[in-house]
């Protein structure tokens, strides 16, 4: 046994509460007890411990082995907050207890048992609080877990991942199957229970349509691991069977080659328990549609369920099957998504053979053939008739076009919207490929008339996808039979039907699930109800589009991203394009802005000319600097600002000004603006001028990120001018000075302008709302800049294609604007031709296209690139 020791901190009061397991010694310690205390008699047959520190346990080498009695606080628990609130009495006395009390938590995957002593010295009773409800001896939380691990797609590995990061108790493998297989068969019974129920409405709406009750059912197959298209061998597969009236699913079954206990058992060379085995199947994967719907067409047959007709993909091993095995007369519907599929991959096997049948030409035939058999339903003469009409209708041939799909022969003068340039193809021998397969076509016409859709079937795929990712194998166990009957429930029923599951497995279905689901199930039949819409399908069309013209754009601009021969240190074409610049979109004034009225003299009326004189002013306080240029002031500079630089002296009207270097003078202007917030610079026509020499000095000092963030904005006056006082003949800002104030003075010197300007703004211009109209954010000027610094970087290569005529000097400066040169226009010209070319001056540049859209410039721009 193991020793005995002093359990008090009082050496001279001692008393030990022991209890003897298992060779183990337990003891509590207390604080200050005092055998004289006044209820000392009392301790001889109840001893207080109402200031217990802790319980140790000893064993009989001496060593301590107590349990951490502070467990129950470490980490984060699932309580109900109702079963806790009404166990807090003790059971014995019915005094409150108080969780600090609580000395152990004994843990059940995500329920636990609080055991809380009991204050009261007369009691000491050890009680049981749990922290969640139970049906039976399970706990409700570990139920609910479950339920939701299937509904979401997880499995054990990630739900155990997902509460260790939230610092919560993990739930060990068996608990989590026993569980899973608790309400896994619960949502078994409720798949089973609703394909029972839409057996049932499939057969009334069919009678309603003027049928007998022999349905007509929609069939497809998925896997739980993709086929690459050389290899299909996903070890599981399920199938649904859809009815064609009501789109609820009236059937399904799934296979699986693996059982996950006779596999272990196989790997130790031992017998397996007897258990439930989860191998269904032996053949391959292929194989297991047509086994699977042999399989539901045989069991509804046996339940009085008569299938008469089959919708499925073109794979015609399934229905030559069926026919074998169940029924030789049973019919078979083509799917129109599959068919659309098929006509599409014919159409892009003659794309490298034919130059002018480019993707948009694809997707316009294709949506004549959708027309086409969409008002020619249930009428296989008039679709046998009509299809010669589709290699002739994109050409301008009507002749055998009908007036159901084709508007052209009401209105001969339209426009092809969804062809280039709007007109008809001329390819003749791209006709007679057309010709040719839609010929093929016609010999179909009677499948082609009574097309279905199995998009049911796809939609049931992906949500089965959802609950057991192919990225993961559940069919070694039960564990995907219950995924797949939960998607059949989801389909049948809505995501409401986990209420119904929780109900069944005898679990409170709780007030924020059953609003959450039914707030899901709400959303996505108001998503149903705007997808089939006229607006929400051009919507799809458009994203398509712009989605596959960013594509093209992107692959052109970036070369090679990804080829086999790299790795073999072949040298690949990796340069790339710049991608187009986004317009930045302009802000609304701020208010409370500060005004700086700013004006500036340059060696030059180039953009990049150097600052001579630099003056801002707010309000009665001015600022004004002289700079010393690192070049010659132009003749023309000169005579318009009387300042020259001679000797490294500047001059102003021959007479020697102070002046400062341009980095210093840069320095004190921030300075003179952060004196101030939301300063807002205020010139004329400096949008064009005065800002391009500003920000090209600032760039050159490395000062023009923290200019950027001692202003706000911009107002360019001389549209401020044009808004306020329309119509005048000059808004030159002497001309307006003497207009509206009846005055001149000295302009052309940048503090006399600075003041004048002050002067002219403030009488003139009462309404704040013409500055509210002509305030331009600093992002708009930035942008102006980056802009300006790409047209003279890039504008020298293009006068090749300016000096032959091949473009203008405006749309030359439009494409050097972009941030495109000669180079990048070879490269995306070799890259992909014509097209290539397109794809970079269509692409999107925020507001509009990045250069134009005009197939002319777009074909002579590819005509000069060939030459070279």
């Amino acid at each position: 046994m193991g020793k005995l020791k002093s359990g008090f901190n009082s050496s001279r009061n001692k008393m030990k509460l022991k209890a003897i397991r298992k060779g183990q010694l337990r003891r509590t310690f207390c604080r200050n007890l005092e055998l004289d205390h006044p209820y000392a008699s009392n301790f001889r047959t109840t001893p207080d411990i109402s200031n217990v520190i802790h319980e140790e346990v000893i064993d009989e080498d001496d060593i301590n082995i107590t349990p951490d009695t502070d467990e129950w606080r470490k980490g984060r628990r699932v309580i109900e907050l109702g079963v806790l609130a009404d166990n807090l009495d003790c059971k014995l006395c019915g005094l409150p207890l108080h969780l600090k009390h609580a000395v152990k938590i004994n843990e059940c995957g995500l329920g636990s048992i609080l055991k809380i002593m009991c204050m009261n010295r007369n009691c000491n009773h050890l009680n049981n609080v749990p922290t969640g409800k139970r049906h039976g001896r399970i706990w409700d939380i570990n139920s609910k877990v479950a339920l939701a691990a299937i509904h979401i797609g997880l499995g054990e590995h990630q739900l155990n991942a997902f509460l260790s990061i939230l610092n919560m108790p993990t739930v060990s493998h068996k608990m989590f199957d026993q569980r899973s297989k608790e309400v896994g068969e619960v949502l078994e019974s409720l798949a089973e229970e609703s394909m029972v129920e839409w057996t049932e409405k499939e057969k009334t709406l069919t009678k309603e349509c003027g049928g007998d009750e022999s349905i007509t059912v929609c069939v497809d197959a998925g896997w739980q691991k993709r086929g690459s298209g050389r290899a299909y061998d996903s070890l599981t597969g399920h199938c649904s069977m859809i009815g064609s009236k009501s789109r609820k699913i009236i059937g399904y079954k799934w296979r699986s080659k693996t059982c996950r206990i006779c596999e272990v058992a196989s790997r130790k060379g031992k017998i397996p328990k007897i258990h439930q085995c989860r191998k269904n199947f032996g053949g391959s994967a292929k194989a297991m549609e047509p086994d699977i719907v042999i399989d539901l067409v045989r069991e509804a047959r046996l339940k009085g369920t008569n299938i008469c007709t089959i919708v499925g993909d073109e794979d015609s091993t399934t229905i030559a099957r069926i026919r074998s095995n169940v029924d030789k007369d049973i019919k078979k519907l083509s799917d129109s998504n599959h068919m659309k599929k098929t006509l599409g991959k014919k159409l892009y096997d003659l794309k490298n053979k034919h130059q002018s049948l480019s993707t948009k030409v694809i997707n316009y035939v294709i949506k004549c053939f959708n027309f086409l058999v969409a008002q020619g339903k249930g009428q296989p003469e008039k679709i046998c008739k009509s299809l010669p009409a589709l290699a002739k209708h994109p050409f301008g041939d009507h002749s055998d076009c009908h007036t159901d799909w084709c508007r052209f022969i009401e209105e001969t003068g339209m426009k092809y919207r969804s062809l280039p340039y709007g007109k008809p193809l001329s390819d003749k021998s791209l006709q007679a490929s057309l010709q040719q397969i839609f010929s093929s076509y016609a010999e179909h016409s009677n499948k082609l008339a009574n097309l279905e859709s199995t998009q049911g079937n796809e939609s049931f795929n992906k949500t089965v996808a959802s609950k057991a990712p192919k990225s993961k194998h559940y069919g070694g166990s039960g564990s995907l039979g219950y995924r797949i009957a939960a998607s059949v429930v989801q389909k049948n029923r809505g995501q409401i039907y986990t209420v119904d599951a929780n109900v069944s497995a005898g679990l409170s279905p709780g007030v924020h699930t059953k609003k959450l689901f039914t707030l899901r199930d709400l959303q996505a039949k108001k998503r149903k109800a705007i997808a089939v819409t006229k607006k929400a399908k051009l919507h799809r069309i458009q994203l398509k589009s712009k989605r596959h013209q960013n594509t093209s754009s992107c692959e052109v601009r970036e070369g090679v991203c990804y080829e086999e021969s790299t790795a073999l240190g072949i040298e690949q074409d990796i340069t790339e394009i710049p991608a187009p610049v986004q317009t930045v979109t302009n802000q609304s004034m701020p208010p409370n802005l500060c005004r700086i009225y700013f004006d500036i003299e340059a060696t030059g009326l180039s953009r990049t000319s150097h600052i001579l004189q630099l003056s801002a002013k707010r309000d009665e306080e001015m600022y004004n600097s002289f700079v010393l240029p690192s070049c010659q002031v132009t003749p023309k500079a000169a005579e318009i600002t009387g300042i020259t630089f001679e000797n490294g002296q500047l001059l102003f009207k021959g007479n020697v000004m102070p002046a400062v270097g341009i980095k210093k003078c840069l320095n004190d202007f921030i300075s003179f603006l952060d004196k101030s917030h939301n300063n807002v610079i205020i010139g004329h026509n400096i949008c064009n001028y005065d800002c391009m020499v500003l920000y090209t000095a600032l760039e050159k000092c490395s000062l023009l990120d923290k200019f950027m963030t001692s202003i706000s904005g911009f107002v360019d006056t001389l549209l401020l001018f044009k808004s306020s006082h329309p119509g005048l003949s000059s808004y030159s800002q002497p001309n307006l000075f003497q207009t509206l104030l009846g005055q001149t003075y000295d302009a052309h010197r940048a503090d006399e302008d600075v003041d004048a300007l002050y002067t002219l703004v403030n009488k003139t211009v009462v309404d704040n709302c013409h500055f509210e109209k002509t305030y331009l954010s600093k992002k708009i000027i930035l942008e102006k800049y980056l802009s300006m610094k790409e047209l003279q970087k890039n504008l020298p290569s293009l006068k090749l294609l300016v000096d032959n005529k091949i473009l203008s000097i405006s749309m030359a400066r439009i494409i050097a604007k972009s941030g495109l040169s000669l180079k990048h226009l070879k490269l995306a010209f070799t890259r992909n031709g014509t097209k290539g070319i397109r794809d970079i001056f269509t692409e999107s540049s925020g507001s509009g296209v990045r250069v134009t859209k005009s197939q002319k410039i777009i074909n002579k721009v590819s005509e000069f690139l060939q030459t070279l």
